[in-house]
């Protein structure tokens, strides 16, 4: 207790030692109380499980990768489920604190209070957000809206999109904000603006301010940060872990679509992952190559590597249960999900892996069919059937291949052997081509001889 009131002392000028006291005692009396209270979680089940059970007070998670469009999606589900679910308790010396989720704090030099706000009710209301940004709403639509909106008025989320010059700074608006209305978490959505081109003791010298911030504070920090070898390798710690956002891994999880892998140090995984494959040009890549990549990696029971293709990844890739609008166990429910209409902003799910327009009007329906579907908010049987089987093959093809962008590109190159020459993105317009596109990539994964 007497080393953090010290440092409270000496980080901020503008505390006495009553105040500095009471925070530790606050932070001591939480501890002995419920030493659960140390871990909270995301309810996200794919990240609490790579981080066993949920995100450590006084530790740094960072979300490493190199698409923004699948980190940040990501960190604003985290920042929001765990602000919905916040529940305060007091302690027995009067303090409040979470009991469940917690009070969080976003700071971001990537999009706007505005458009943050406005992803996060498109997620939770299932209405594009072009659709919220024109007005193309209808009357229960705007009803829905207003509902969220108002939600989240209520819940303890405040974003920050004033660009700080550094680090420190930033730190102490954190501090203001854990004074006057508590805070559990902090998100910081471009962790790499703060050491660009700085050397490997300027990123140590960030991390521990960060760690010493969290641990004074008694929260928790999420950062998104590029993935660079050097950082994992700098930052080894019992107080920071990593999670990669886009490449799949046997080891790893899905969640909406983007795979997720723990890394360190150690990992076969994390020690390969520089962007050699992301880069690679498969433009030439003939079947012999795609075979010997896919016999090279790890060995899997037959399970474990279609485990992509299962109901409950598909349901997941297209958005999960909230996405969908119900819950789907069994390929009963999700044939009856198709035959009743797949809502038609799951399609966004495509795109934010990478399939073009184009190839997603050749495979569901034409650009103008597509219009209409999104007025109406519903697609027809036939087209979330081809929506299923587009999700079930890019869904193996990445579980093979090991990223999206292999995998994407594979699909896209004609194929000599056993496929006759077209590209297996073409055949997938047929419930026949998908079938031959699937045995290709099993046989792959299996070792077989195309």
């Amino acid at each position: 207790m007497k080393n953090t009131v010290v440092r409270a002392l000496a980080d901020d000028g503008i505390d006495d030692l009553n105040r500095a006291a009471r925070r530790a005692l606050r932070t001591v009396s939480r501890r002995f109380q419920n030493v659960e209270h140390g871990v909270i979680q995301t309810n996200i089940s794919a990240i609490d499980s790579l981080l066993e059970g949920g995100i450590n007070r006084g530790e740094i998670v960072f979300l490493t990768g190199d698409e923004d469009a699948k980190k940040i999606p990501l960190s604003l589900d985290i920042g929001y489920n765990i602000a919905a679910a916040y529940q305060a308790s007091v302690s027995t010396e009067g303090s409040t604190f979470a009991d469940r989720g917690g009070v969080v704090g976003y700071y971001s030099t990537k999009m706007s209070a505005e458009n943050i706000a406005t992803a996060i009710i498109s997620d939770q209301t299932n209405i594009s957000t072009d659709d919220i940004k024109s007005g193309n709403i209808t009357e229960n639509e705007f009803q829905v809206l207003v509902e969220c909106s108002m939600t989240m008025q209520k819940i303890p989320l405040y974003i920050d999109d004033k660009k700080e010059d550094n680090l420190e700074e930033l730190l102490s608006k954190f501090r203001i904000i854990k004074e006057n209305r508590g805070l559990d978490v902090i998100i910081i959505d471009n962790f790499d603006e703060f050491y660009r081109n700085g050397r490997q003791d300027k990123i140590s010298n960030l991390s521990n301010e960060l760690i010493d911030f969290a641990t004074e504070l008694d929260l928790a920090v999420i950062c998104l940060a590029e993935h660079r070898r050097y950082l994992i390798e700098t930052l080894i710690s019992p107080t920071v872990r990593f999670i990669h956002c886009g490449s799949a891994s046997f080891d790893g999880v899905t969640y909406n679509g983007i795979s997720l892998t723990r890394l360190d140090k150690n990992s076969e995984f994390g020690a390969e992952l520089d962007h050699k494959d992301e880069k690679q040009d498969i433009k030439n890549l003939p079947n012999r190559d795609f075979l010997a990549r896919a016999v090279a990696l790890p060995t899997s029971p037959v399970d474990d590597v279609a485990v992509t293709s299962t109901i409950q990844d598909i349901v997941n890739f297209l958005g999960g249960p909230v996405k969908i609008g119900r819950s789907v166990n069994s390929s009963a429910d999700l044939a009856r999900l198709v035959q009743d209409g797949l809502p038609v902003t799951i399609l966004e799910k495509f795109t934010i892996i990478g399939l073009t327009p184009s190839e997603l009007e050749t495979i569901v329906a034409p650009k103008r069919t597509l219009a209409r579907r999104r007025t109406i908010g519903r697609l027809t049987p036939s087209e979330g059937d081809a929506t299923v089987r587009l999700a079930k093959i890019v869904l193996l093809a990445i579980s093979v291949l090991g990223t999206s962008n292999l995998a994407l590109g594979w699909l896209r190159q004609p194929q000599d052997k056993r496929l006759g020459g077209r590209a297996p993105m073409n055949l997938l317009v047929t419930e026949v081509g998908a079938t031959a596109v699937e045995d290709l990539l099993l046989r792959a994964a299996f070792g077989f001889n195309a």
